[in-house]
């Protein structure tokens, strides 16, 4: 679950005006600033936010590594690669896959990670380092 509770921001135009700039957010130190903002507008972040942040990075860092879909499957993630315009080396994908049992290659353009047993929080962490790894 990931998006503003009413009980954190009760006026729905407030929401969408933040939902867009969340969405319009291109680099790690605006993501900061805006949850900085968000925290002294209207308190601390409640989780539901702190996964809508972490959604929105993972969105940004895909985007940069021409990642076309990310699709959770059961007690995995797949992350889809646009094998039209390759950005990822293929042999380091390799190494990574070798080097962690929860990553695994899925010809011709997908990268599994096993999310078995880890709330979302992690699992959200998970695939953001994963893909920060890939960067």
């Amino acid at each position: 679950e990931a998006f503003l509770p009413d009980k954190y921001i009760a006026d729905s135009s407030q929401k969408v005006s933040i939902y867009r700039r969340i969405a319009q957010i291109t680099n790690d130190e605006e993501n900061a600033d805006m949850m900085k903002e968000l925290e002294d507008r209207f308190g601390k972040l409640p989780v539901q936010v702190r996964r809508l942040f972490a959604i929105s990075e993972i969105k940004r860092i895909a985007q940069s590594l021409r990642i076309k879909e990310i699709t959770s499957i059961g007690d995995e993630v797949s992350l889809l690669f646009d094998i039209d315009r390759p950005i990822i080396n293929t042999e380091k994908l390799i190494e990574m896959a070798k080097a962690n049992k929860k990553l695994r290659l899925s010809p011709p353009s997908q990268m599994m990670i096993n999310v078995e047993g880890i709330g979302q929080d992690q699992q959200l962490l998970t695939i953001k380092n994963t893909l920060h790894q890939l960067a």
